[in-house]
C-alpha cells in the first residue's frame, strides 16, 4: 500500500540534508579553487576521475541492490535479504580488486603517457591517483550498507551521515588553509580520510541495527547467478557514464588542457548540487515504487510515477532557471576567479540535466520488473556515443562548446529510447504521460523562460538587476508551475499539506 506520509517525511529529511550539504559544497568549492589555483584544480578534476567513475559504478550497484532489498522487504523475506546482502558484499569486494588491478596497470600508463599535466605537478598527480584508488575501494564496499539504509527508508540516518560528511569537508578546507604542505597532495589524503570515517560509521550502524547485514557465506548458485545477471546489465550504465563524463573530460584535457578541465569541474559541481534536490525526492519515492510493483499494485504505482516525475521536473526547473539565466553573475559572486568557459559550460550542463530528470521515476519500474537488458544496452550505446562525438568534433576543430551542445542532443535521445523501452516492456501509459506529465511541464517551461531571459538581455548587467532577475525567475517559475503545471487535485493536496504544516508550526 502506498505510504504517502512516509514519502513526505523522508523527502523533508533529505531536503534538510541537501540544504546543509549544498551550502557546504558551494563554499568549499570556492575555497578549494582559490587554494589550489585553476591548474591544480583542473588536474584534480581529471586525475581523481577514478573516484568519479567509482561514483557512477557505486550508483549503478546501489540501484541494483535497492531493487533486490526493497523487493524482499516488500515481501518481508528477511532470510533471503541476508543472503543477497552477503552475496553483494562478496561480489563487490571482487569488483574492487579487479578495478585496482586495472587502475594500477592501464590507469598508470595513461597517466604517465597521455595526460596533459605540467611536469612540476606530475608527482602531485600521482598522489591524487593512488589515494583515489584507496578511496574507490571504500566507496564500493560501502554500497551494500548504504543500500540497506535506503531500502529500509531510514533517510534520517542517511541525512545525518551526509551532514557529517559535509562538516568533514569544511574541516578539510580549514586544514588546506592552515597546513603548510603541498595543497594538492594534502587534499587527496584528507578526502581519503573522510571516506574511511564514512565507511566505518555506516558499517557499524548497519551491523548494530539490521540483522540481515551480518555476513554469512551463501552457497545458493541461483542467487549468485540472478544477482550477477542483473548487476551485469546494470553495469553497462556506469560504463556509458564513464565514457560520457570521464572520457569527455580526458578529451578536454588532451585538446584544451587543465584550465578547461577546471571549467568543466565547476559546471558539473553546480549541476550536481542542484540535481541533488530532485534525486533526494527520488530516493524517498523509489522504494515505494518497487514495493508497489512487488505487490502488483500497478494502478497506484503508475499514479506515483507520473506524479513524482512531474514534481521532480518542476522542482529542478524552478531551481535551475535562475542559475541558467544569471550564470555569469552567480559564478562571479561565488568564485570571484571564474575559469574561462565555466559560465557557458554550466548553462549547457544544467539544460542537459533538466532533460535527464524525466527518467528518475519511470526507470524504477523497469528495475523492479528485472527486465533491464534492452534498456541497458540501448542506453549504454547512446550515452557512450558522447565520447566518439567529442573526439570527432575536436578533430574537426569545432569549438569546445559544441561538445556540450551535442551532450544535450544525446541526452534527449537517451530519455526517448528509455521511455520507448518501458512502454514496450512494462506498459507505460503513453497517453497519460503525454497528457498529465509532458504537456503540463512543456507549457511551464515555454512560458517561464520568456520574461527572465528578456530581462537578462535588455536590462543593464549589474548587481541590482541580476538579483531582481533571480527573484523574478524563481517567483515566475513557481507561479506558472502551480497554476499550469499541477492538476486541480494536486493543487488542493498541496494547499492542505501547507495549511497542516502552518498549524503545526503555530502550536
Amino acid at each position: 500500500m502506498l505510504d504517502n506520509k512516509r514519502i513526505v517525511k523522508n523527502t523533508f529529511a533529505l531536503y534538510f540534508r541537501q540544504i546543509i550539504t549544498m551550502g557546504v559544497s558551494l563554499y568549499t568549492s570556492r575555497v578549494v579553487l582559490n587554494e589550489l589555483g585553476v591548474t591544480d584544480f583542473g588536474i584534480n578534476a581529471v586525475v581523481s576521475g577514478l573516484v568519479t567513475i567509482c561514483g557512477f559504478i557505486s550508483g549503478a550497484l546501489t540501484q541494483t541492490l535497492n531493487r533486490y532489498f526493497s523487493f524482499e522487504l516488500g515481501k518481508e523475506n528477511y532470510e533471503k535479504l541476508n543472503k543477497i546482502f552477503s552475496i553483494a558484499l562478496l561480489l563487490y569486494a571482487i569488483v574492487a580488486i579487479i578495478t585496482v588491478i586495472l587502475a594500477e596497470t592501464a590507469g598508470i600508463w595513461f597517466l604517465q603517457n597521455k595526460m596533459v599535466i605540467p611536469p612540476e605537478r606530475f608527482n602531485a598527480a600521482q598522489w591524487i591517483f593512488q589515494f583515489s584508488i584507496l578511496q574507490m575501494i571504500l566507496v564500493l564496499m560501502n554500497v551494500p550498507y548504504i543500500s540497506i539504509v535506503v531500502s529500509r527508508e531510514k533517510f534520517n540516518i542517511f541525512a545525518y551521515m551526509s551532514i557529517f560528511e559535509a562538516v568533514a569537508r569544511l574541516v578539510i578546507v580549514y586544514l588546506l588553509v592552515v597546513i603548510d604542505f603541498d595543497k594538492l597532495k594534502l587534499f587527496s589524503v584528507l578526502n581519503f580520510g573522510v571516506s574511511c570515517l564514512v565507511f566505518v560509521i555506516y558499517r557499524k550502524y548497519c551491523l548494530s541495527n539490521f540483522r540481515e547485514t551480518a555476513f554469512k557465506f551463501c552457497r545458493e548458485k541461483v542467487l549468485y547467478k540472478d544477482l550477477l545477471k542483473f548487476s551485469g546489465w546494470v553495469f553497462l550504465n556506469p560504463i556509458s557514464y564513464t565514457a560520457k563524463y570521464q572520457g569527455v573530460n580526458m578529451v578536454l584535457n588532451l585538446f584544451f588542457g587543465p584550465s578547461v578541465n577546471a571549467a568543466n569541474g565547476i559546471a558539473i559541481n553546480v549541476a550536481q548540487v542542484i540535481k541533488s534536490f530532485s534525486e533526494n525526492a527520488a530516493q524517498a519515492v523509489n522504494p515505494q515504487i518497487i514495493k508497489l510493483y512487488a505487490t502488483r499494485n500497478l494502478t497506484d504505482m503508475w499514479n506515483l510515477v507520473i506524479r513524482a516525475s512531474k514534481l521532480y521536473y518542476l522542482l529542478f526547473f524552478v531551481l535551475t532557471l535562475p542559475v541558467i539565466a544569471n550564470a555569469e553573475f552567480i559564478l562571479n559572486l561565488w568564485l570571484v576567479n571564474v575559469p574561462n568557459y565555466a559560465v557557458i559550460f554550466t548553462q549547457l550542463v544544467l539544460v542537459e540535466q533538466i532533460v535527464r530528470v524525466l527518467l528518475l521515476a519511470p526507470v524504477q519500474v523497469n528495475n523492479a520488473s528485472g527486465n533491464i537488458k534492452t534498456m541497458q544496452i540501448t542506453g549504454c550505446i547512446i550515452q557512450a556515443s558522447n565520447l566518439p562525438v567529442a573526439l570527432f568534433l575536436c578533430y574537426l576543430k569545432f569549438s569546445v562548446v559544441s561538445i556540450f551542445i551535442a551532450g544535450i542532443v544525446i541526452m534527449s535521445l537517451f530519455v526517448f529510447s528509455d521511455y520507448l523501452v518501458i512502454k514496450i516492456q512494462n506498459g507505460l501509459p503513453g497517453f497519460r504521460f503525454l497528457r498529465e506529465l509532458l504537456l503540463p511541464i512543456g507549457v511551464v517551461t515555454i512560458l517561464s523562460i520568456n520574461v527572465p531571459f528578456a530581462m537578462h538581455y535588455f536590462l543593464p548587467k549589474n548587481t541590482l538587476f541580476s538579483l531582481l532577475n533571480i527573484g523574478v525567475c524563481a517567483v515566475f517559475a513557481c507561479g506558472i508551475s502551480y497554476c499550469l503545471g499541477l492538476s486541480n487535485n494536486e493543487r488542493k493536496k498541496l494547499v492542505i499539506f501547507a495549511k497542516g504544516k502552518f498549524r503545526k508550526s503555530k502550536q
